[in-house]
């Protein structure tokens, strides 16, 4: 009986502290409302929509990924489009030919871009996004606004403003789109955006661009590997720690994949650097030299592994075969999911999947659809 009100206690608690969380960011996004929000909302006038911005400055590559399809549609279609980054996201669009000028903000935490009331864009770049006057800003995200965004937006002297879910009473935004994140995927959200422009696509991709060098250093890093072999692209680092997989797991799961495949190549990414050269028996470890190495070597893998939602974006733009690491959350796994028929989802069934004893025979068993002789 104690421990039944333990738990409806702890039950009680946490639906407190969301209560007090959710009080506190509203009374201070209405704080910013009263300091910088216009007096009312503007009527977009899409017919006359030529120059556009899009805000991505919370610094998140994957972000920027699916943000690539709607950049490109647009730009097919007359449109000028410019872009807010920082410098952890930026590299994504180095070669992208689509987007006219690409503007870099500070580098933020998560934590601070959504809970701080000063912005991380500079004076210089305001000015510069000021006197560009554009006839149109996207800002894509479909949660709650970070607490800034009121007053970037009238610094920048945003005319209009198109988005997702927001509240009626921001007048910023001109134009809100209903988006059901927890039913669809989040290229639904560019179907809805894009008809706001009397655009139908019937396919919407991402597109990721990078210089046929580096393909070419990849073709010749392939070449020394075993021939006729499955090249099999693992990435164990996420953007939170909690969602990397350890290397106990990794080592695992090249023992394992081994003792059933003798036809495979397994390629151990490391960009972070911090993987000891004899950690595998079997698996190469492979240290990029940008971003765009990672890309190119993930658009000709027969197989990709990975926990880290960038990679699985990535490997959507390639269509590659993809195992897909998610943690068992509701706002995650449609809207992030990687969205393609040649793509497994596998959900961890702990809070860290380092400590969950179950991944890797999930890993394995989600690999045979794609090692298996056919």
């Amino acid at each position: 009986m104690k421990k039944k009100k333990f738990a409806t206690l702890r039950a009680w608690n946490r639906k407190r502290n969301y209560v007090m969380k959710d009080i506190r960011y509203y009374f201070n996004l209405f704080i910013e409302k009263i300091l910088w929000d216009k007096s009312k909302k503007t009527t977009i006038d899409f017919n006359s929509v030529k120059t556009i911005l899009i805000l991505r400055n919370e610094g998140k590559i994957g972000d920027v990924i699916v943000d690539t399809a709607i950049i490109k549609i647009l730009s097919q279609h007359g449109y000028i489009i410019d872009i807010l980054v920082t410098s952890t996201n930026d590299s994504i669009l180095k070669y992208n030919n689509n987007i006219r000028k690409i503007y870099i903000a500070n580098n933020i935490s998560l934590n601070d871009f959504m809970k701080k009331h000063n912005h991380n864009v500079s004076k210089d770049v305001v000015r510069k996004l000021n006197e560009n006057n554009y006839d149109l800003i996207i800002d894509p995200s479909m949660f709650n606004i970070p607490i800034h965004r009121p007053r970037l937006l009238k610094e920048i002297s945003a005319k209009n403003v198109i988005s997702f879910n927001k509240k009626s009473w921001l007048k910023h935004y001109s134009k809100s789109i209903y988006f059901d994140y927890n039913l669809d995927h989040i290229k639904k959200s560019y179907e809805l955006l894009l008809a706001e422009f009397n655009i139908n696509e019937e396919s919407i991709d991402y597109d990721i661009c990078y210089p046929n060098d580096i393909d070419e250093e990849i073709e010749s890093y392939l070449f020394t590997l075993p021939k006729n072999t499955k090249n099999i692209i693992i990435n164990i680092f996420a953007g939170s720690d909690d969602r990397c997989l350890s290397l106990t797991q990794a080592k695992e799961i090249d023992e394992k994949l081994n003792s059933l495949y003798n036809d495979i190549n397994i390629i151990i990414l490391d960009h972070k650097k911090v993987i000891p050269d004899n950690t595998f028996n079997h698996a190469k470890i492979y240290i990029p030299k940008s971003l765009q190495h990672t890309i190119a070597l993930i658009s000709k893998a027969d197989l990709v592994i990975s926990p880290d939602t960038s990679i699985v974006h990535i490997s959507a733009t390639f269509r590659r075969p993809l195992v897909a690491i998610y943690k068992d959350a509701i706002h995650n796994n449609k809207l992030w999911g990687p969205g393609y028929d040649n793509s497994q989802q596998i959900f961890v069934s702990n809070a860290k999947t380092y400590e969950d004893n179950n991944i890797v025979e999930q890993i394995i068993a989600a690999s045979e659809k794609y090692l298996a002789p056919k």
